[in-house]
């Protein structure tokens, strides 16, 4: 048998064969237009099920690295995937709204003191952080 047996399926027919990769499973190598191993894609593990059979189960980055988003910010996972957001109130500093963000709570104000003492309160909208 050429198919890898554990994660594929073989199906014969007349004058050949069909190596499929079995369910949650994704090819790896294929050789002469012939599937011959299969295996968990990124962002899912191989886990051995009570039934001896194997399967590709979603890791869920949030819960297996609480501070892989960083202080200050959301980990909200999909299958195969997370996301990170930062957490109401706080601003993402590096102009990426992917996985790698720096959430920072800034509060723009200035603050004249003398005789007539105000504050100012900046607009963050158009601000630019160094």
């Amino acid at each position: 048998n050429v198919c890898d047996t554990n994660f594929t399926t073989c199906n014969n027919y007349h004058g050949g064969y069909i190596c499929s990769c079995k369910p949650t499973f994704v090819e790896l190598i294929r050789q002469n237009d012939i599937t011959v191993s299969c295996g968990c894609d990124s962002g899912y593990e191989l886990t051995i099920l009570t039934n001896g059979e194997s399967e590709c189960v979603d890791v869920n980055e949030c819960n297996a690295w609480p501070d892989v988003c960083g202080a200050n910010a959301n980990c909200r996972n999909y299958p195969g995937a997370y996301d990170c957001s930062c957490n109401e109130g706080f601003t993402n500093t590096n102009g990426y709204s992917d996985n790698s963000i720096n959430c920072y709570n800034y509060e723009p104000t200035i603050t004249m003191l003398g005789p007539n003492p105000y504050t100012i309160e900046l607009d963050r909208s158009n601000a630019v952080y160094v």
